[in-house]
């Protein structure tokens, strides 16, 4: 799977609710307006430099960092997966 295919499948399975240049941040499907946990992750292509956060109330927490964008988006997607699926 390409990197277009890993940020469509991270938009079937979560609500994307900011993608901009260097930032994307996704929440569950199907939840409220400001859902408590949010996961980010942030771009500076420059440097090859990618962090991802999960966010709860606001306070960011430092997840990992990356060199890679195919990895740092399939990390989004694994991380995500794990924090803001319900488990039944």
């Amino acid at each position: 799977m390409d990197l277009s295919g890993i940020y469509n499948l991270i938009e079937t399975v979560f609500k994307v609710i900011k993608r901009e240049k260097d930032i994307i941040c996704v929440a569950p499907l199907g939840g409220e307006d400001h859902p408590e946990t949010i996961v980010k992750l942030t771009f500076n292509e420059a440097n090859n430099h990618y962090e991802l956060f999960e966010v709860v109330r606001g306070k960011e927490y430092k997840v990992d960092t990356f060199s890679d964008k195919y990895k740092s988006a399939l990390a989004l997607y694994i991380f995500s997966k794990n924090k803001l699926e319900v488990r039944k």
